[in-house]
């Protein structure tokens, strides 16, 4: 019970220490989205997933698969910032994000989808101790582009393509914790509204719709600063 009651009370104190943000270090930082959805802007990862329906004829009671299908995607999302001010983070962000959807007992019907995104960012952290709440805000604009196999009415294949201007809205809210002067841990609440118009479009019937995206997910999230002194260490290593 000692013991317990010394860790809880250790941990108290720790969120007590000191650990601002220091004006002039630059951020690099990288997030993941635990629950598995890689379009939000800021998030690294990948899923995969295969998928099989089945259906049964009362008639003599066989059992069928009529559907099987592969669900790979992946994204690639880097940010660095610059601390502006005491606690205030202004910052880049970039993301690759591409997802294959593909029908496993035929040749054909391979959908593919792919989008980069770039944009700004502000973060804010309010305090001086290790667990600080933080709020963020970003825009951005981007790119898209979706292959989808089909076949037309006489039986060939063909392809639709549809090519899309991308752009988003994001804000978040939550809480960083300081693990030491240089490494932080931070968990937030993210909301991002993206917009979809259509440019270039051949052999897609959606092409003249505009798509309006909401979503929220929650973003956990690893940041790493690189303050003065080390910038200035690695400046002469490389002189050297």
């Amino acid at each position: 019970m000692k013991k317990i009651t010394l860790l809880i009370s250790t941990f108290i104190i720790s969120l007590q220490l000191i650990a601002q943000i220091n004006k002039g270090s630059y951020l690099i930082e990288v997030g993941t989205n635990p629950g598995g959805n890689p379009t939000f802007i800021g998030t690294t990862g990948f899923s995969f997933s295969s998928k099989e329906n089945f259906t049964k004829n009362f008639s003599d009671g066989v059992t069928h698969s009529y559907l099987a299908r592969n669900y790979f995607s992946y994204s690639i999302a880097p940010r660095i910032g610059y601390v502006a001010f005491k606690n205030f983070v202004f910052g880049t962000d970039f993301q690759y994000h591409k997802h294959i959807y593909k029908l496993k007992k035929y040749d054909h019907n391979t959908d593919r989808f792919r989008s980069a995104l770039y944009g700004v960012f502000i973060r804010q952290y309010f305090g001086k101790r290790k667990l600080l709440p933080l709020i963020e805000a970003g825009l951005g604009f981007g790119l898209s582009k979706s292959n989808d196999d089909a076949i037309s009415p006489g039986g060939g294949l063909y392809q639709d393509i549809e090519r899309r201007n991308l752009f988003y809205l994001s804000g978040a809210a939550g809480v960083s914790y300081s693990v030491n002067s240089k490494f932080r841990i931070n968990l937030l609440a993210k909301g991002q509204k993206t917009i979809e118009r259509p440019i270039n479009t051949e052999n897609f019937h959606y092409a003249n719709s505009k798509i309006i995206d909401l979503d929220a997910t929650m973003v956990l999230s690893f940041s790493y600063f690189l303050n003065k002194r080390q910038r200035e260490d690695i400046k002469k290593t490389g002189q050297n």
